[in-house]
């Protein structure tokens, strides 16, 4: 009898463990992760600084990609537990709202010179499927006096902050933060 128990419990718990696999199923890697970006240029500019990144040999500046979208601009690290953890409700938040006026973009400030493998190994794990920029210099950090991690900005179509969310947060709560300016 305690034989069968036991087989039951870890026929159980190999169950539990590929529902929690195949449930989690959208923030697994699928090849649509998007590349690492060196930040060049941060310009106090207003409340939200424009800054520009090198994509492929082309400057792109923030203001431009974000204009007339909902932006979410997560300001995060690979070495902090809470924004590794809002990770994958913000690639599903992504995903969600690709199809609308909206856009994520996130901005690492992992440090050293392993920051950019660090930072692309962890991108390619987890599927993130928006633009990240890599602020080693803290150049957007200090421009927008961020001082906790993660930092989440929600800046409406207008450019303006409609939000800042200190910490890490549910995607419950970022949905709610996003529909009231979407």
């Amino acid at each position: 009898m305690r034989k069968y128990q036991l087989h039951l419990l870890v026929l159980s718990v190999i169950s539990i463990i590929g529902m929690m696999v195949f449930a989690n199923n959208d923030i697994v890697a699928e090849g649509n992760e998007l590349p690492v970006y060196d930040l060049k240029t941060v310009t106090a500019d207003g409340a939200i600084p424009d800054f520009v990144w090198d994509e492929n040999g082309k400057e792109v500046s923030f203001k431009e990609y974000t204009k007339g979208k909902v932006v979410f601009l997560n300001i995060w690290a690979t070495w902090c537990p809470p924004c590794r953890k809002e990770v994958p409700d913000i690639v599903k938040i992504s995903k969600k709202l690709k199809n609308k006026d909206f856009v994520v973009v996130g901005v690492s400030v992992d440090l050293g010179p392993t920051a950019r493998k660090k930072v692309e190994s962890f991108v390619k794990a987890q599927g993130i499927n928006y633009v990240n920029i890599l602020d080693v210099e803290k150049k957007l950090k200090s421009t927008m006096e961020i001082n906790s991690y993660p930092t989440t900005i929600i800046i409406d179509k207008d450019g303006k902050i409609a939000e800042k969310i200190v910490g890490m947060q549910s995607y419950p709560a970022f949905m709610r933060s996003i529909n009231r300016v979407l």
